[in-house]
């Protein structure tokens, strides 16, 4: 019994230990390229770009073009893993208003609760939060920082 205790910490010890880094990136679904983003985030970890720029690429989970967060996990011997997330909230609430990619929005933009609610839905895995309420608080907030109007 105290061998596999022992043991049972040693192990905790090594996945404790183990060098993995993460990097967090901004990405288009679909549209990564070998570029001087990548180069000076990626390159300096020992990352391949070129190998991942085709595995990134080859997901189709999200529709191509979507600009999203990435999780980056990068073992100790150069070998990565990635995680997408959800589209950020603004990508999503210019989906759902069906505004173009324009930079800014118009005073008179106005937001629903049904909207915020759907919004709400597909954010909450990526928030620190299981509270739907809380969640939809966010996105509220998020819309008025971008000059969105919430009608509720």
């Amino acid at each position: 019994m105290e061998k596999k205790i022992y043991y049972i910490l040693f192990l905790i010890f090594v996945i404790l230990r183990s060098n993995i880094t993460v990097i967090k990136l901004n990405l288009k679904v679909g549209q990564a390229k070998p570029n001087s983003y990548l180069g000076s985030c990626l390159g300096s970890k020992g990352v391949n770009i070129s190998d991942f720029c085709a595995s990134f690429n080859s997901i189709k989970t999200i529709k191509a073009g979507t600009l999203v967060p990435v999780l980056v996990y990068i073992n100790a011997d150069r070998t990565f893993s990635i995680h997408l997330k959800q589209p950020t909230v603004i990508n999503l609430l210019k989906k759902f208003l069906c505004l173009d990619n324009s930079l800014s929005f118009d005073s008179i933009t106005t937001v629903s609760s049904s909207v915020v609610l759907k919004i709400a839905e597909l954010k909450l895995p990526d928030l620190n939060t299981s509270d739907i309420n809380k969640a939809k608080k966010t996105i509220i907030g998020c819309a008025k920082s971008a000059g969105i109007k919430y009608i509720g």
